[in-house]
């Protein structure tokens, strides 16, 4: 079963009186803001060799050009010393063939400074796969993206005139056995809402070293066949119920900060990092953003291996961010947890609503997320 551990003996209501734990989040201590994890995201490349049904690039100009990444030495090398905690590459698909020199190149800006996480859809060739044994010291690891049991996947993750999901399963197994770390991120929307037990079937029959391997749950955003945050954190109590041995965690923002609250490590202000601590730095195009699922979030170009922000911009995305510069937020008893407030969303007049369904939700499956102990 999956358990939640409090720290530092922080005394907690009562799980199982719904109703008084949604009536003290208000006063909650720890009454100071959590640490915030800064990342910073460098895409190497836009091109990819899947043909993703829910791609939030599908939409983007996409460059089909070379760079040299000494021109931006001095960028990653600030950046990655002064500012990032966790270095993420991404593309497109940063672990083609065509891109192992800049690869190659990025580890050895990086490494010594900082360890590297890569999203990837896992259709990798043996050659990279030796280059990531080679360099496993420099892995915090990878990212990969497995959607459903084979034909679900295939659907969704298309390649052109190759299984996918094959690539992607017998990769994993090299990975296992090359001691590479990685986790599955199982991105989910109504079409294959109600086959992820399948999968996971599949996963632990093939290999039980499976079950020792994190399962994330990540939401499809966007799109019309999209899913609530609420159905999000019902399927993973229900996955959970089922495979109580295994490594499993969801990607819900409201959780994570459920968790943080009661676990003594602080509350949370800023819906995410956009404007504050998230920065993406696209080679390609020369352009930075803050949000990786959005180039709309631009607040600067890179320049003759120099950075121009512009501030303004950066500070209107924080200060929307921050939930506490909102005024009909300020006052709201989920203020410390809420996970409304996406700046590419339209506004949602009902979120205080949605929040108490889904932390009533939460409570009500207490047993799932905490420890019976220190209730």
């Amino acid at each position: 079963m999956s358990i939640y551990k409090c720290e530092n003996d922080i005394i907690i209501p009562n799980f199982r009186d719904c109703s008084l734990v949604i009536n003290h989040l208000k006063y909650l201590l720890p009454n100071y803001e959590k640490k915030v994890i800064r990342r910073v995201y460098f895409k190497i490349t836009d091109k990819c060799n899947l043909q993703c049904v829910y791609c939030f690039q599908k939409t983007d100009k996409k460059l089909d050009k070379t760079f040299n990444i000494s021109e931006f030495s001095a960028v990653i090398d600030h950046f990655v010393s002064d500012f990032a905690d966790e270095v993420v590459i991404f593309g497109g698909e940063p672990l083609l063939d065509t891109n192992k020199d800049i690869l190659n190149e990025m580890f050895e800006y990086i490494s010594s400074k900082s360890k590297i996480l890569f999203y990837t859809n896992g259709c990798f060739s043996n050659n990279i796969l030796e280059m990531l044994t080679i360099k496993n010291k420099s892995l915090h690891g990878l990212v990969i993206s497995l959607d459903g049991p084979e034909k679900i996947h295939n659907e969704r993750r298309i390649y052109v005139k190759k299984n996918s999901f094959m690539i992607i399963i017998n990769n994993m197994k090299a990975l296992r056995e090359n001691d590479i770390p990685f986790i599955i991120q199982v991105n989910i929307d109504q079409s294959n809402y109600d086959v992820i037990d399948e999968l996971l079937d599949y996963l632990y029959t093939l290999n039980n070293d499976f079950k020792s391997i994190e399962i994330n749950l990540n939401r499809v955003l966007r799109m019309e066949t999209s899913i609530s945050e609420y159905e999000l954190i019902k399927k993973y109590i229900e996955v959970v119920k089922k495979y109580s041995s295994c490594k499993i965690s969801v990607n819900s923002k409201l959780l994570l900060n459920i968790l943080d609250l009661f676990s003594g490590k602080g509350y949370s202000l800023s819906r995410c990092g956009i404007g504050d601590a998230t920065l993406v730095f696209d080679f390609l195009s020369q352009v930075i953003y803050t949000c990786p699922q959005s180039s709309s979030t631009q607040v600067g170009i890179i320049q003759n291996d120099k950075v121009l922000v512009e501030n303004e911009r950066v500070m209107s995305m924080r200060n929307f961010a921050r939930k506490s510069e909102r005024i009909k937020c300020v006052n709201c008893e989920y203020l410390k947890i809420c996970s409304q407030g996406c700046y590419l969303d339209v506004e949602n007049v009902l979120c205080k609503e949605e929040t108490e369904k889904m932390v009533k939700l939460i409570f009500e499956n207490y047993n799932i997320f905490f420890i019976d102990s220190i209730t």
